[in-house]
């Protein structure tokens, strides 16, 4: 048996029809059954079950009752890498507190976690995630009645409820669980066992969970719990296959009913619109019309039956566009973004044409709505990035606008695949091809002289350095100290520091220092290395003459000439010893 993403999948289904078939054993003695050993409970299938849901399915197996919702396509998290290249789905299980009331809130937590990873790697296999790049799909499954055969029975519901909202998928997926009583003398296989008859089993008893594409013939899933010999293993998986084949023809058949329904509704719905818009027509031009019968009956008046031909015709179209518009079109947000980036490439392009240079956005806007028309047109990525360089020019954009653009990226998808194409500096000649970036808008191009010469100098935000040069602290008082480092280790003061603070591995007169900090540029520091002397130009501190820094903490605040005194006291502790 095949497994999903083989190719051919008919010939694997032709090879498959081996002389294999499940052989009914002799029934054994059962404890609870009610029913043949092969034969499986009554079951209910439902689609458009929840209408505010994308898709969803209602399953009933016996008295096992499952709801299955599907939400989106919505926008996936930017911060998965997976989200770009392709899909993501999200499944939740949940059971109804009063669902199954023998199994304890850390078994059910349990459950929960086995059957989601379950389902989630199992309908990962079977929907065409690819072709929703960037999109997610949250596929939610409520539990109402727990009375066996849950695992499997939520895969119908989930493939149902995928069906419903229209996802592509490689098939249907159709379950079956079967159990292998260890009965004596011969063990005995148990199709769709309910509560009652899987608490009844004797012990090394086991169940096997199948999957299977119904019409592709392949598995998805095989899920075993318990010993299970070669020869009853080979039995439960031929019944099961048996099993999910006709599950699957009855889910096929549910999701053909529902698209029937959906086909009538729309049909009497258009019906009832067209009678409206006859009924208000004929009571509008009852009388004209008849006239203009009576005269094409005549061999006159054939301007009379155009008139009224036309009439019908835009009956007709008003009925049409109604019904399109009721209808809607869902489209992805990565779909939403590429419209929107058409229309304002269309903007950019009527500009253009006008002889107007663009700002920011509109060239962004034309150079990527072109580049995608490009990528459509199949060209090369190579012949794409020689083609980006040459749509404007620096005179076809506001001043300025070239520096803003280093780059431009576009996500697009090409014959192998979904790929970002870079083109660098898209904006590096004086004058573009008007011929390219008009192109597909049948506008006419511009002359060049239009846009004018181009003035170098005119930039948006360029600094103006005013004429001579700074003096730094001008009018301050100075004083020059030499400075030696005694220590092991190299010390840098900051252009603010107050320096009579600074390290005491440092030696110098610090009573000059008071209330001085180094003479250097903002930001600046200069370094002391060890052993090393340096003659230093400090400056007096201005301002509101407040220190907020300093090693010892000998004059956070404010200061004066009266602190001098405490100073030379404070000094000491300073000076190495």
């Amino acid at each position: 048996m095949a497994l999903l993403g083989e190719p051919q999948p008919q010939r694997e289904r032709q090879d498959f029809s081996a002389p294999l078939r499940y052989v009914p054993s002799a029934p054994a003695e059962t404890p609870c059954r009610t029913r043949r050993n092969e034969e499986t409970r009554p079951c209910q299938l439902r689609v458009n079950a929840v209408p505010n849901a994308a898709g969803s399915a209602y399953l009933e197996q016996g008295r096992t009752k499952i709801i299955a919702t599907v939400y989106g396509p919505r926008q996936a998290e930017r911060d998965r890498p997976q989200a770009r290249s392709e899909g993501q789905l999200f499944v939740e299980m949940h059971f109804a507190p009063f669902c199954a009331r023998d199994f304890s809130k850390e078994e059910s937590e349990k459950r929960v976690v086995l059957y989601t990873s379950i389902l989630q790697s199992t309908l990962e296999s079977v929907i065409l995630l690819e072709r929703y790049g960037k999109t997610a799909f949250d596929v939610t499954l409520l539990v109402l009645e727990d009375d066996g055969a849950v695992l499997t029975s939520s895969l119908a519901a989930a493939s149902l409820a995928l069906a419903d909202a229209k996802v592509e998928m490689r098939d249907l997926i159709a379950g079956a669980t079967v159990h292998l009583a260890a009965a004596s003398p011969k063990p005995a296989l148990l199709l769709d066992c309910d509560r009652a008859e899987e608490q009844a089993m004797p012990e090394r008893s086991a169940v096997l969970h199948l999957g299977l594409c119904p019409a592709r013939g392949m598995l998805c899933l095989l899920h075993s719990v318990g010993p299970l010999p070669p020869e009853p293993f080979e039995q439960m998986v031929l019944l099961g296959k048996e099993t999910a084949e006709a599950f699957g023809i009855e889910m096929r058949r549910c999701l053909q009913e529902q698209v029937q329904r959906r086909a009538e509704k729309k049909r009497a719905r258009s019906f009832n619109e067209l009678l409206e818009v006859d009924s208000a027509f004929l009571q509008e031009d009852e009388a004209s019309c008849v006239l203009a019968a009576d005269n094409i009956v005549e061999g006159r008046g054939a301007g009379d039956w155009r008139k009224m031909t036309a009439r019908f015709d835009y009956a007709s179209w008003v009925w049409t566009s109604s019904t399109v518009q009721r209808r809607g079109m869902k489209l992805t947000p990565r779909e939403l973004d590429h419209l929107r980036l058409s229309q304002a490439g269309q903007l950019a392009q009527r500009r253009l044409a006008r002889g107007l240079r663009l700002n920011h956005p509109e060239a962004i806007a034309l150079l990527t709505s072109q580049m995608m028309e490009f990528i459509r047109d199949g060209e090369s990525v190579a012949t794409l990035m020689d083609l980006g360089k040459q749509l404007l020019g620096r005179r076809q954009v506001l001043p300025g606008v070239e520096k803003l653009i280093p780059d431009v990226q576009v996500e697009a998808t090409f014959p192998d695949g979904t790929k970002l194409l870079t083109v660098h500096q898209p904006i590096c000649n004086l004058d573009g091809d008007l011929g390219l970036a008009l192109k597909g808008s049948f506008l006419p191009e511009p002359e060049y002289g239009l846009f004018g010469e181009l003035e170098e100098d005119d930039v948006p935000g360029k600094v103006l350095a005013a004429e001579g040069s700074v003096e730094l602290n001008a009018g301050r008082s100075l004083v020059e100290l030499e400075v030696t480092n005694t220590g092991d280790r190299p010390i840098q003061v900051g252009s603010h520091y107050h320096f009579i603070e600074t390290n005491k591995a440092l030696v110098f007169d610090r009573e000059k220092a008071y209330g001085r900090r180094l003479n250097v540029p903002s930001g600046s520091a200069v370094r002391f290395e060890p052993g090393d002397s340096k003659v230093v130009t400090l400056v007096e501190i201005a301002g509101k003459k407040r220190v907020a820094v300093g090693s010892w903490g000998f004059l956070l605040g404010p200061f004066s000439c009266h602190t001098a005194t405490a100073l030379r006291v404070s000094q000491r502790s300073l000076c190495p010893s």
